[in-house]
């Protein structure tokens, strides 16, 4: 009596019964499959790769015109610089973002400057109707009479067959997890349709020199692509559009990128008529006032391989409470929490009975330890009632015993102060680097060293 098989969707492994997990690590990828006569073995759904004659000859590598495939303008100076120059064509970027992000935004924006250049460009809109994405386009100013063509069937073959027409120049999919391929069973956005899907587009984006763009979502819980990791694997290029909460700075990673440098970074603000970039991006972290108060310093610090300046804000505030409040953003929690008990151990700043409050300025998000000699001075200062000179930057890693250690690419930091107009740089003792002209470098082997040097410096200011 015949039976009923399951399979995984991902890697093709038969199971006599549902489960939830498959060996292959994929979940919920098991799926009712074709009935298998009882007794029969069960076939593992691999093909068996035969031997034949290839059909045309293989080309010499120095043979090969790769005069096609130069870059493409997003319109987006900072896109561009972030992408190595631009977009390639004939490669495909997986544009992922979390809703409201404005990654449809983006890549409209990116269509109309494809559009505007000569270029035929298709949207395959799976999540809105062609009127929407109408609205969208006139709410950026996209002119009508632009070459942009928009389809809204997720059937990967009715796209196919578009793009067989049309002969576009880009291919902007939104989203991936939309789309379906009919020559694969399960549901849109299941693994094995964004496997199938991804792969066979992919395929006809570099067959036909078409620069391709997948938009994606991410999962709740982090920014991280919305299925399997074989999917990021096939395009080109992985690019993050990070939307910080209640703020319009978008932050764009490039962690991934067969065409340029990873680790990249690019700003931009989100407003009404689109994304703009942000090319000076350390004026948006950094306060506007004449004189400067208690309680702030300034820092340089490394967001992947871009230097930018930053200002951290510390308060302290007496209290009766047993247990005081230590309220942190745009920081690590515990991080700054080991760095107050760091500045109340070694540099005097008692705070048994004072609340701290330490924040950063203009919504940026601190991670690197660069960051840390900035925020035991900014809680010094507000302890002392002594302020930080705005000509000074501070950089470097405190331990738990005081000590102030090196961190890296300290050479591209001084640079970015002195470009921001810093005089005094506080650094590590024993920091290896190369100072530019016009910036005094302060070395400093300890945070109460460097409290003494911010309090010579207010002297001398």
């Amino acid at each position: 009596m015949p039976r009923s098989t399951w399979r995984c969707t991902a890697c093709s492994k038969p199971y006599p019964k549902w489960q939830g997990f498959c060996s292959c690590g994929e979940a919920g990828t098991i799926e009712e499959g074709a009935p298998q006569a009882s007794g029969g073995r069960v076939s593992a759904g691999v093909k068996t790769a035969r031997r034949q004659a290839p059909v045309a000859k293989a080309p010499r590598l120095g043979d090969v015109d790769a005069s096609a495939h130069t870059r493409r303008s997003t319109g987006l100076g900072e896109v561009d610089r972030a992408l190595g120059g631009g977009l390639t064509a004939g490669s495909t970027s997986l544009l992922m973002a979390s809703p409201g992000a404005g990654k449809s935004t983006l890549g409209l924006q990116i269509a109309a400057h494809e559009a505007r250049h000569g270029g035929c460009v298709l949207i395959a809109a799976g999540e809105e109707s062609a009127a929407q994405v109408k609205a969208r386009a006139d709410r950026l100013g996209v002119e009508p009479s632009l070459n942009i063509h928009v389809v809204t069937d997720p059937d990967i073959s009715v796209i196919i067959a578009h793009i067989d027409t049309l002969k576009p120049t880009m291919l902007i999919l939104d989203s991936l997890q939309t789309m379906a391929s009919p020559d694969v069973d399960g549901r849109a956005g299941g693994v094995a349709q964004l496997a199938e899907v991804t792969q066979v587009l992919n395929r006809v984006c570099k067959e036909n020199t078409i620069t391709g763009i997948f938009v994606s979502q991410v999962t709740k819980s982090v920014d991280n692509f919305a299925g399997p990791m074989s999917v990021s694997h096939e395009v080109d290029a992985v690019i993050a559009l990070e939307a910080p909460t209640d703020s319009p700075l978008r932050t764009l990673r490039v962690s991934k990128n067969r065409h340029g440098e990873i680790g990249m970074v690019a700003y931009m603000r989100h407003t009404e008529t689109g994304l703009e970039e942000v090319s000076d991006p350390s004026a948006l972290f950094t306060a506007e006032r004449a004189e400067p108060t208690p309680g702030s310093a300034l820092t340089v610090t490394m967001d992947g391989t871009r230097a930018i300046t930053a200002e951290v804000q510390a308060l302290l505030a007496p209290t009766q409470a047993s247990n005081p409040r230590r309220v942190v953003s745009g920081m690590p929690a515990p991080r700054v929490q080991m760095l107050l008990a760091v500045a109340e151990r070694h540099a005097g700043v008692k705070m048994w009975q004072s609340d701290a409050y330490v924040s950063t300025v203009g919504g940026a998000s601190l991670t690197d330890p660069g960051a840390d000699l900035a925020v035991v001075l900014a809680v010094a200062s507000s302890a002392l009632d002594i302020a930080v000179p705005h000509s000074l930057a501070a950089i470097g890693e405190v331990a738990l015993s005081g000590d102030v250690r090196p961190v890296g690419l300290l050479t591209e930091r001084l640079r970015e102060a002195a470009r921001m107009g810093f005089r005094t740089a506080l650094v590590p003792g024993k920091a290896k680097f190369t100072a530019p002209d016009g910036l005094s470098v302060v070395r400093v082997d300890h945070v109460t060293r460097a409290i003494n040097a911010i309090q010579s410096a207010r002297a001398a200011a």
